[in-house]
């Protein structure tokens, strides 16, 4: 749980560090675009195109790893479920009658 919380910790700060710079590579290219200077808007355009790759290739990196992470925990449940059925009645059972007392307080 540690190691996954720590991944996920990192993927954030890593992808909050490809916003800033799209970002800023963005607000650069607007403010070339303004000042009508072909030269600086091109190689603005360009940086502002490498950063847009970058982070859609990081952002599809990120979404590919939290599917898989899903598909893992489904068949792990799923697994579960068949290898202990009676178990897994009991506690939705309890989770149920719980849920129920919760509700009818309300």
């Amino acid at each position: 749980m540690n190691d996954a919380s720590s991944t996920i910790s990192e993927s954030q700060a890593r992808l909050t560090r490809d916003f800033k710079t799209l970002i800023n590579d963005a607000e650069e290219l607007l403010r070339h675009a303004s000042q009508g200077g072909d030269e600086g808007f091109n190689i603005a355009r360009e940086r502002l195109e490498k950063s847009l790759g970058t982070a859609r290739r990081e952002f599809d990196s990120r979404e590919h790893a939290l599917l898989d992470r899903a598909r893992h925990a489904g068949r792990a449940a799923d697994e579960y479920m068949h290898s202990h059925p009676w178990e897994s009645i009991s506690v939705a059972a309890v989770m149920g009658l719980l849920m129920g007392i919760i509700l009818a307080r309300r």
